[in-house]
């Protein structure tokens, strides 16, 4: 299941087990809704949220709130950089959804409390 914030709440998934955010929420209580997904009727569950370097200081945030969070770093991701600018160069069905995925996201993201 891939789903937005609107996923957070509402939903009831059984034997969810597992709950990997790819951005940070917008406030805590975004956050504790998130990964209350796999706390389901006293269900137990793991969390992973991986943050961009810039987006560390969503780590002391949480601290602010009682939220508590190992640190783990990964390997660092290759750089697909060429590849995909040559994806959009090719295809414009595909440069025309980036583009608007992209002004999306910054929509969204200016909307961000931090």
């Amino acid at each position: 299941l891939f789903c937005t914030d609107v996923g957070a709440r509402g939903l009831d998934i059984p034997n969810v087990e597992w709950i990997l955010q790819y951005d940070a929420p917008l406030d805590p209580t975004e956050y504790v809704h998130r990964i209350g997904r796999t706390a389901r009727a006293g269900a137990t569950g793991s969390a992973v949220l991986y943050l961009d370097r810039s987006e560390l200081g969503f780590i002391q945030y949480l601290a602010k709130f009682g939220i508590r969070v190992k640190v783990a770093t990964t390997p660092a991701l290759p750089d697909i950089q060429e590849k995909l600018e040559h994806v959009l160069q090719v295809d414009e069905i595909v440069a025309r959804h980036a583009v608007a995925a992209c002004r999306a996201f910054v929509c969204a993201y200016q909307s961000h409390i931090l």
